[in-house]
């Protein structure tokens, strides 16, 4: 259930310690040059073309390094591709969890986490592109820990469509479901190339009131 005291508190994770070890965009600029150098331009090339085509050989080319110096900076392919994803997905989940806490009204908990969704997304681009393109080439045990993560992001927004539910604001048959769909259209949304004319306020309030209608209107 829905309990804005309790959201910084999930699985057993306290929410606000996640913060210091999110790979945002500004994040990515923090460590040595070289290392640096090494994560923005891996970040872009699995965004470009893509995580199966990007060789370490063509990374240290594109960074001015020797293959073997990689391993100064990364400790594999594989484990940045799984750092870039779970930082951003915890990103996701730790904006969330922090606007939700102070919303009590539904209609606005559910426009926030709208809100804040897409801005995260659209915010940390690259990542987040990565992050929704490339999990299938992570490893079993690593797609069980981003799972984990986004499973948490579909229980709070559960929890605020139950509350507006009960409140007689919304019209769900089942939360869950109604949740991971609205999940699964922001996602869609984002991952949709809308030019670069598209006016990012005017999106997300359109998105904002699609998701609305769907929850407010009477099946």
């Amino acid at each position: 259930m829905y309990d804005s005291n309790m959201l910084y508190e999930i699985g057993g994770i306290n929410m606000g310690s996640l913060a210091s070890s999110f790979a945002t965009n500004a994040n990515i600029e923090s460590g040595s040059c070289k290392s640096v150098a090494v994560r923005r331009t891996a970040l872009e090339l699995f965004a470009t073309k893509g995580f199966q085509s990007v060789s370490l050989r063509q990374l240290a080319d594109a960074v001015g390094i020797q293959a073997g110096s990689l391993y100064n900076h990364i400790e594999s392919k594989q484990s940045l591709l799984f750092d870039f994803i779970e930082e951003l997905d915890s990103l996701l989940l730790h904006a969330v969890t922090k606007e939700l806490k102070s919303r009590r009204n539904a209609i606005s908990a559910l426009e926030s986490f709208v809100k804040t969704y897409m801005t995260i997304a659209l915010e940390n681009r690259s990542l987040y592109i990565v992050s929704r393109r490339e999990t299938c080439n992570l490893l079993v045990e690593q797609q069980a820990d981003i799972n984990r993560i986004r499973v948490r992001v579909v229980e709070l927004l559960s929890g605020v469509i139950a509350l507006g539910r009960m409140r007689g604001v919304f019209h769900a048959q089942d939360d869950g479901m109604t949740a991971g769909t609205i999940c699964a259209t922001l996602d869609g949304a984002l991952t949709k190339e809308w030019g670069s004319d598209v006016c990012v306020a005017s999106l997300v309030k359109q998105i904002q009131k699609f998701v609305l209608q769907a929850v407010l209107s009477k099946q």
